[in-house]
């Protein structure tokens, strides 16, 4: 019973994701929802595993999680290429085992690295509050500047900062960008995912922050399964900053920087 409640709720959102994903060009706060509605649809997809789904919702959740785990191993694939050999930090939420989306994240960004980085410590922020993760980065912990800081504060000697997170909503408390600010020599570089990069053009583009991978403004939803590699799966929904093609990149996509 309760697992056709979860399959009719899942519908109704898939509807809901792909008429707003239609009306997205048209309408501003169409396509914030079809990204709501999509977390809906793979929340429910999860739970009909958990209670014995069937082949094709195990197959939706694969396909979501490839285009999950191309975000990161794309990202660690260039970091291989610009910054091999750095000691590397990466900042995750509290790990969990029964997680495949975080497990899968976690894999694709080892990947990524390949032998070219392999000095590499994992840690989590201690937030007020821990909540459990059910798709990757879709639901995280709240964490907050000064999370972030005691959390970096434990290594001094990490050259390269990863954020599998999102950063803090306040980055003007962050002392990682005010020690950028302060010594841009000396400070680590940053590499971060899916994050909103508005307020952080000029980091891009001067070099503290060396990859940022950013959905695609203008890719449109469809009701498809993600292509097989990785690769193709991160080139259909996202794009790849960095500061050799952050300003081919703004005036290309002009949704990056809105000008206010």
């Amino acid at each position: 019973m309760l697992n056709i409640v979860v399959g009719g709720m899942m519908a109704v959102a898939f509807v809901g994701m792909i008429v707003c994903a239609k009306k997205q060009n048209d309408i501003p706060v169409a396509k914030p929802l079809a990204i709501g509605l999509l977390l809906v649809v793979v929340i429910c997809a999860i739970v009909m595993l958990t209670l014995g789904g069937s082949g094709g919702t195990e197959t939706i959740v694969n396909s979501e999680m490839r285009y999950s785990a191309s975000v990161p191993y794309t990202v660690g694939k260039k970091l291989s290429e610009t910054m091999p050999g750095t000691k590397t930090l990466v900042v995750m939420n509290k790990p969990d085992p029964q997680n495949k989306f975080q497990q899968a994240k976690l894999e694709a960004l080892k990947k990524g690295f390949g032998s070219s980085i392999t000095d590499i410590t994992y840690d989590y922020p201690n937030t007020a509050e821990q909540t459990n993760q059910t798709a990757g980065s879709m639901l995280e912990d709240t964490m907050m500047a000064k999370d972030l800081n005691k959390l970096l504060s434990r290594h001094r000697n990490c050259k390269l900062i990863v954020m599998l997170t999102d950063l803090p909503y306040d980055l003007e408390n962050m002392k990682l960008l005010q020690q950028y600010q302060n010594n841009k020599k000396n400070a680590p570089k940053l590499a971060l995912m899916s994050t909103n990069v508005t307020q952080l053009g000029a980091y891009i583009q001067t070099g503290y922050i060396v990859a940022v991978a950013v959905h695609n403004p203008n890719y449109t939803y469809e009701d498809k399964l993600a292509p097989e590699t990785l690769e193709k799966a991160f080139n259909e929904r996202y794009l790849l900053l960095t500061p050799k093609n952050v300003l081919s990149m703004a005036k290309k996509y002009p949704k990056l920087f809105p000008r206010r």
